[in-house]
């Protein structure tokens, strides 16, 4: 059933001009439940993006999102895309875009990161634009967890450095 869907999803972003990749992510019950684009966009309206975290980047900025394959795994990682701000240089990401990953966490734990992501990342896709939209969200059964969406606006990658 996921592969139907994700068959369809992907047949309507292509009509709509979008090219790259899509997942289906699903809830625990399996039903699929929100849909992760990773692009090199050519498309005509804006994207919403659905993040884990606090990703507070400012209306009217420019963003890169870069989406990696897992590390031990041939998926992409759509759930968990790197983010940089283009004009402040901030990279919103998760810990395995910048340390190796850690299967002995400890609660309140600080890592030495890396201040780039780690080399040995594949790349699975990546695409610019700019912010619409930012929503900060207190969510979970305690509101303990936090989302973000952000409403980006595509624009082409251009060859070249990030900044």
């Amino acid at each position: 059933m996921l592969v139907t869907n994700w068959a369809r999803a992907w047949i309507v972003l292509c009509a709509l001009g979008l090219t790259g990749c899509i997942t289906i992510a699903k809830s625990a019950d399996g039903v699929p439940r929100n849909i992760y684009v990773g692009t090199t966009m050519s498309s005509t309206g804006p994207v919403p993006l659905h993040v884990h975290g606090a990703v507070a980047i400012p209306v009217g900025h420019r963003v890169e999102i870069h989406v990696y394959y897992g590390t031990d795994s041939s998926e992409p990682q759509f759930e968990y895309p790197l983010i940089a701000d283009l004009e402040t240089g901030i990279q919103y990401g998760a810990l395995g875009h910048f340390h190796e990953d850690f299967s002995a966490y400890r609660e309140g734990q600080l890592f030495e990161a890396q201040v780039t992501p780690m080399p040995n990342l594949r790349e699975h896709s990546r695409w610019r634009g700019k912010v619409l939209v930012c929503n900060v969200l207190f969510t979970g059964i305690k509101r303990s967890e936090l989302q973000t969406t952000l409403l980006i606006e595509p624009m082409p990658v251009k060859a070249g450095p990030s900044r």
